[in-house]
């Protein structure tokens, strides 16, 4: 179960996305498994505790701009204000 996600630009010229979990949910349970595919490293690069929340980050290709757009766009839980 996904609480929120967080797309932005880097200053690297990619695309990171910020996935929050409830702290209940380990690490390996309820991945987006397209962002492991999609990933520029094969998979997830950072994961932390933030306020009782899972959050694991996946950094993308820059390319993937509209695709992210058009898919997430009407999510309320999905923030993709950081893509310009």
């Amino acid at each position: 179960m996904i609480e929120k996600m967080i797309f932005h630009k880097t200053p690297f010229g990619t695309i990171r996305v910020w996935v929050y979990f409830p702290e209940k949910y380990p690490a390996s349970e309820g991945i987006p498994t397209i962002f492991n595919f999609l990933s520029i490293w094969g998979g997830v690069d950072k994961t932390y505790l933030e306020n009782e929340k899972r959050v694991m980050s996946w950094e993308l290709k820059e390319s993937l701009t509209d695709w992210i757009k058009e898919k997430y766009q009407y999510n309320p839980d999905v923030d993709i204000s950081g893509l310009g």
